[in-house]
Parts: C-alpha cells; sequence; structure tokens
C-alpha cells in the first residue's frame, strides 16, 4: 500500500465521491490535509474522509478580471504547519492543488522525501487572466519542477499546456458531480406535477449559484430587462441562492418591475432537483469561473443549458453538443436576443441527449483515471496519459 497525501483547501460536496472511490483502492494510503477550517468542506467528507485541519495563516485578496469588469475574492494562505504535517506522514506522492506558496512548500518536502509531486489544476485560460505578475511567475516556476499535472477537464487541461508542460507530464480526470444522485432523483420526479406545485405555467428559466459579482447575475437582469414583451410574458426567470449582492439584485428586480423574476434562496440538493425538473431551460451567466458544476447538474437532470464562454463547463459540455448554445453575458443585446429566442422558438433538446453528454463525466472515472496516475508515478504499470 502506498501512501499518498492530497493537500487542498477544502472538500466540497461535489468532490466527496470521487476521493470515496480513491480511498477505497486496496493499493493507496489516502490523507487529505486542509487549509481551511474543517467545518469548510462537506459533512459527508468530514465523516468519511481521512482529513487534517493543517494550521495555515489566511489573508484575504481579490482578484480582477478587467476584460469582464468584475472581481473575485480570493484567500492567500501561509501554511505554518503542512511541512511538519507531511513530513510525519512520509507519503509516498503528494497531489497539491493550487499554484501558490503551499504547492512550493510540497515541492520542497517531496525533493527532500525523493517521492513525486502532482499540481492538480483547475484553472483554465480564461480564469488566469486576472492574476498577478507574480502568480504568473510562480505558476511557471511550478511548471518546470513539478513531476505531473493532474488537470480537472479539457480546458484546464488546455491551460497547463499553454505553460509549457509536456504531454508526457499531464493527466486529465473529469469535473464530475454525483450523476447517480442528480440522474435517480430527477427519475423518479414527475414534471407536469412539480410545475403545478411551484404554480409554473410559463417558460422557466432557472439560475442556481452564489448570489456575487462574478457570477454575472446583474448581467442577466439586465438582459431579461431588454427582452420585448412579448417574450416576457411567456417567461420567468428563478434564481436559486444567496450571497452578498442578494439585497441589490432584489432591489434592482423591484426598481425595473421585473414581476417575472423570483429569488428562492439557497436550497439542499433534494429540493434543488425538483427545480431543474420543473424549468425549461438553465442559465449559467458566469463572468469567471474554472467550470461551473451545476451545469453538470442541470444536464444530468436533462435541462439544457445557455452557458456563459467565460466558464469551464460551457467549453467541454456545451460547445458543439447540441444541449444548449454558448453566451456572452458581456454582450447584454446579444444574451437579450438568446433568452428571447428560448423563451419563444426553443429549440427542441431531448431530455437524454443532456443526460448523455454529461455521464461520462462521473466520479468512477475521475477516481480511476486519478489512481491510474499514481499507478503510473510510484511505478506500478503505466496508465495512459491526457
Amino acid at each position: 500500500m502506498r501512501k499518498v497525501a492530497i493537500v487542498t483547501n477544502q472538500i466540497p460536496d461535489f468532490r466527496y465521491p470521487v476521493f470515496r472511490r480513491l480511498m477505497a483502492d486496496p493499493a493507496l494510503q489516502l490523507r487529505i490535509f486542509l487549509s481551511a477550517p474543517l467545518a469548510r468542506s462537506s459533512a459527508n467528507a468530514r465523516a468519511h474522509l481521512p482529513l487534517v485541519a493543517s494550521k495555515t495563516f489566511r489573508f484575504r485578496f481579490t482578484i480582477h478580471h478587467r476584460e469582464v469588469d468584475t472581481v473575485q475574492h480570493d484567500e492567500f494562505g501561509i501554511p505554518v504547519a503542512l511541512w511538519r504535517d507531511l513530513l510525519k506522514f512520509r507519503p509516498d506522492a503528494i497531489v497539491t492543488g493550487d499554484y501558490g506558496l503551499r504547492s512550493v512548500l510540497c515541492l520542497g518536502v517531496a525533493r527532500l522525501l525523493k517521492i513525486p509531486v502532482v499540481l492538480w489544476s483547475e484553472e483554465t485560460t480564461y480564469s488566469a487572466r486576472g492574476r498577478t505578475r507574480l502568480q504568473h511567475w510562480v505558476r511557471r516556476f511550478l511548471s518546470r519542477r513539478v513531476d505531473a499535472f493532474l488537470a480537472w477537464g479539457r480546458p484546464a487541461s488546455d491551460y497547463v499546456e499553454s505553460l509549457g508542460v509536456e504531454r508526457q507530464r499531464l493527466y486529465r480526470c473529469h469535473q464530475a458531480v454525483d450523476n447517480e444522485f442528480w440522474m435517480s432523483r430527477a427519475a423518479t420526479l414527475n414534471r407536469t406535477q412539480e410545475r403545478s406545485t411551484f404554480g409554473f405555467d410559463d417558460k422557466v428559466f432557472l439560475l442556481v449559484g452564489q448570489l456575487i459579482p462574478r457570477k454575472g447575475i446583474v448581467n442577466f437582469l439586465d438582459a431579461w430587462d431588454r427582452m420585448p414583451d412579448e417574450a416576457k410574458s411567456v417567461a420567468r426567470a428563478v434564481i436559486v441562492g444567496d450571497g452578498e449582492l442578494a439585497q441589490m439584485l432584489r432591489e434592482l428586480v423591484t426598481t425595473r418591475g421585473l414581476t417575472n423574476v423570483t429569488f428562492v434562496g439557497p436550497l439542499p440538493p433534494t429540493e434543488l432537483v425538483r427545480y431543474y425538473v420543473a424549468a425549461d431551460v438553465f442559465v449559467f451567466p458566469s463572468l469567471e469561473d474554472v467550470w461551473g458544476m451545476v451545469v453538470n447538474e442541470a444536464l444530468c437532470c436533462g435541462l439544457p443549458v445557455l452557458a456563459s464562454k467565460f466558464a469551464g463547463a460551457s467549453q467541454e459540455l456545451v460547445a458543439g453538443r447540441n444541449v444548449g448554445e454558448i453566451v456572452d453575458p458581456t454582450d447584454i443585446a446579444a444574451f437579450s436576443r438568446h433568452l428571447c429566442e428560448w423563451a419563444l422558438r426553443p429549440p427542441a433538446i431531448p431530455i437524454n441527449a443532456c443526460r448523455d453528454v454529461v455521464a461520462p463525466l462521473n466520479a468512477e472515472e475521475s477516481s480511476n483515471a486519478i489512481a491510474g496516475m499514481l499507478q503510473s508515478l510510484l511505478g506500478s504499470p503505466r496508465a495512459a496519459p491526457a
């Protein structure tokens, strides 16, 4: 059994199934070192995964995405106890999940222990544009020195290659949600009954996510407001989520008299799936997202998607797949035309077509890809890189 250290911030709900399956691999002993407090990880992860909260000093900073005129609030961590925690565990390999100081430290520990280090990358070309010169320098420094890259999805893989990383050092796994949960729950629900329960008798456009600047909700409302009355009279927007812009967005809707926009607030997955089933189209207007797991969820439930070109998911799941369209949320006039078209003359997209696109992106395949990469690096029979 080979010991593997996973170093990341936290384990969200959608990532838990991947690591649950990886932990079951009899050839691996997994330990996950977190920079964020344990409480930020999902309840399932805290209950069933070998988590260690490594002492870290965290500082807030802001990333400016100038092309889309928005900001992203993030954290910079100084992992003061990580080196000690890793040396105590003495892993046979380290998988580290960022392009910053934490990964530089992991590289140093790996060289001391003479073990391979893998950089887990979700960054895309779009999301990397707001980084500072120092951050870009650190990325180039790491790209020349780590033993391998694990890219979560094709857009992340494209970005890693743009750093000059050779393909023999690049492995890829899927950005996956718990497909089984979403598909099986959706299959048990009656769409007509759910629509009746919610009072939906028009074309329902569903948005799900944090109500923060970079999610593009303001852009969506601008585009929605510009639709002609003919389209507004047959359409309804339902927004699920909460965040720092919640009050401002509600006031904006009231000020503009958008009576066909409803805010639902945050929902647990067991309730959210009912909205996916009852809606007609899912809208993801993000101004910056390395992926956008809600796109996976919507497709699992058979819901076609209007997805921002700035989201990783749109590039892999929507472009050329006949399950929706890609939109530019910064082009308000064009965005509005897309919404109008989908309200008045929506394309016929079968439920199974949506599910077929996302079905291969599942937790089991992602876990197998990671295990294959580790077996390759640790000397077991090689798995093919991406």
